[in-house]
């Protein structure tokens, strides 16, 4: 009797060891798991540049300022990039630059002589269907406040010199990199 006992005392500690290892085992999954769920703030899990503003049908024949509202997750920011898409027609003479303020004012983020006749076509897998402006120093190099900030930049204008001289629309985005 006393050998069965003691091979059913074994069994029990050899089954206790294994329980203990799986959920051991089970323990670190969990913990690789809630790292898919954010339970610290935002900028733990924030992406480096985001798509902070577009005006999708800009008039390409207009001198006049178009607004594009800008929103940022954060205190400050910079401009990454401003990709221009989707011409309704060749773009020949449109020339033109995006500021922080109206009438071309503020920071000049692309120069007033930035010319869009890259954009031939709106034909989805073509040459000439997009670009990206080339940012001034000033727009490569300038951090913006937020919308939390006292002096928040909110809005971007973009602004023709040159008007295309037909009717003529295109799709803008403009990328940020929110500073945390």
């Amino acid at each position: 009797m006393e050998w069965d006992q003691y091979k059913m005392l074994k069994f029990k500690a050899i089954t206790a060891l294994a329980a203990v290892a799986a959920l051991s085992l089970a323990g670190s999954a969990m913990a690789q798991t809630n790292g898919q769920f954010p339970q610290t703030p935002w900028n733990a899990f924030a992406p480096a540049s985001i798509q902070c503003g577009w005006l999708y049908g800009a008039n390409m024949n207009a001198t006049t300022d178009q607004a594009i509202p800008i929103s940022v997750p954060s205190g400050t920011w910079a401009i990454d990039s401003i990709s221009i898409s989707n011409p309704s027609i060749s773009l020949t003479t449109a020339q033109g630059g995006f500021y922080t303020a109206a009438s071309k004012g503020g920071v000049a983020v692309v120069a007033s002589t930035q010319a869009y006749s890259t954009l031939t076509t709106n034909a989805a897998n073509s040459t000439g269907n997009f670009m990206t402006t080339t940012l001034s120093t000033a727009g490569n190099t300038t951090d913006f406040q937020g919308p939390t900030q006292t002096s928040a930049i909110k809005m971007l204008y973009f602004s023709l010199t040159t008007a295309q001289g037909a009717a003529a629309t295109a799709d803008i985005r403009v990328r940020c990199r929110p500073l945390y």
